[in-house]
């Protein structure tokens, strides 16, 4: 709600509405992006547009490997358990020794979740296909997901 966020930039309502040329203060969706006014200018409800985005925290992103082993159902789940929106833009998932998947422009919003397959197959906006010509998970293998500065963001061991 736009309280809550209010709240949580010490903002008012107004602002927010101001800075977003929101008319209605109870029609805001999940995943949809406002400008934040910053100190300097939230009586004037200018956006801060040098603001960071922010990351969601290590724990906050989850892995899952299902049907490890199978090529045609085989995939590794990526999902945010944040309450930020996040882009996977440049982002990476890879199996210790193994090859490597980078992500093109993928959003994944708060509570979302996104699919790597690891075989062919038509890609969509919470499925994408690495497009391998055999399994790349086995039990034990670790599935790592990493920031594009090369930090690890999550990590899973197959079952």
């Amino acid at each position: 709600s736009l309280l809550g966020i209010a709240l949580n930039f010490g903002l008012t309502i107004d602002a927010l509405m101001e800075a977003n040329n929101l008319t209605n203060p109870d029609f805001v969706f999940v995943g949809q992006r406002l400008n934040i006014p910053s100190a300097g200018n939230r009586e004037a409800g200018q956006a801060d547009a040098s603001a960071p985005a922010p990351t969601p925290a290590a724990d906050e992103l989850e892995l899952r490997v299902e049907q490890a082993g199978d090529l045609a159902q085989e995939q590794v789940q990526v999902i945010n358990d944040s309450d930020v929106a996040l882009n996977l833009q440049g982002w990476t998932l890879s199996r210790d020794g193994g090859p490597i998947y980078t992500f093109g422009n993928v959003p994944i919003f708060p509570g979302g979740s996104v699919r790597v397959h690891s075989g062919s197959g038509q890609a969509n906006s919470i499925n994408l296909y690495w497009e391998l010509t055999e399994p790349i998970w086995s039990s034990g293998a670790v599935a790592r997901l990493r920031n594009p500065e090369g930090r690890v963001a999550a990590s899973v061991t197959a079952p």
